[in-house]
C-alpha cells in the first residue's frame, strides 16, 4: 500500500500543472491509502494475539478503542498541521492567485510529506517480526484451550 502511495505520489511530480495527472496521482494515492488503512487493523487483531500469547490476557476492547483512539488523534493532529502550515504560508482562500510560498507549502503538503512519511512506513515495517513468529502463537494458543 505505502509504496502504491508513493507511486502516486510521482504521477503529480511529471507535471504539476496537470489536472489529469494530479487525477491519476489522487486514485493511485487512494488505491494505496486503501490498502495502508485495512492492513492497520489487521495488524491490531495480531496484536490481540501477542498480548494473549505473552500476558494470558485477551483485550480486544483495549486494543481496537486505543487504535480509534490513534486515529482520531492522528486525523486531528494532521488537519491541524495543514491548517497551521498554510496559514505560516499566507495561503489565502479566497485569493485566485496564490504567493510561491503557498504553493511551495500546498507542494509539501500533497506530495512531499505523504512520500516521505510512506517511506518512513515502510522502513517501520521492516522491523516487525509478528508476522514471522504468528503461526507458532497460535498453535501455543490453541494447545493452552486442550
Amino acid at each position: 500500500g505505502s509504496i502504491i502511495f508513493i507511486l502516486g505520489s510521482l504521477f503529480a511530480l511529471i507535471d504539476l500543472t496537470s489536472v489529469k495527472l494530479i487525477y491519476i496521482s489522487i486514485i493511485v494515492k487512494g488505491t494505496g491509502n486503501a490498502l495502508i488503512s485495512a492492513t492497520v487493523f489487521a495488524l491490531l487483531a495480531d496484536t490481540i494475539e501477542y498480548g494473549e500469547w505473552k500476558t494470558n490476557v485477551r483485550t480486544e476492547g483495549l486494543v481496537y478503542s486505543a487504535g480509534n483512539f490513534g486515529l482520531k488523534i492522528g486525523i486531528g493532529l494532521g488537519t491541524a498541521i495543514v491548517g497551521w502550515l498554510l496559514a505560516f504560508s499566507n495561503y489565502n482562500g479566497s485569493s485566485k492567485i496564490q504567493t510561491n510560498t503557498a504553493i511551495n507549502a500546498i507542494n509539501i503538503l500533497f506530495i512531499w510529506l505523504p512520500m516521505i512519511l510512506s517511506g518512513v512506513q515502510i522502513i517501520l515495517l521492516k522491523f516487525y517480526k509478528l508476522d514471522k513468529i504468528y503461526p507458532n502463537i497460535i498453535s501455543d494458543l490453541e494447545n493452552r484451550k486442550i
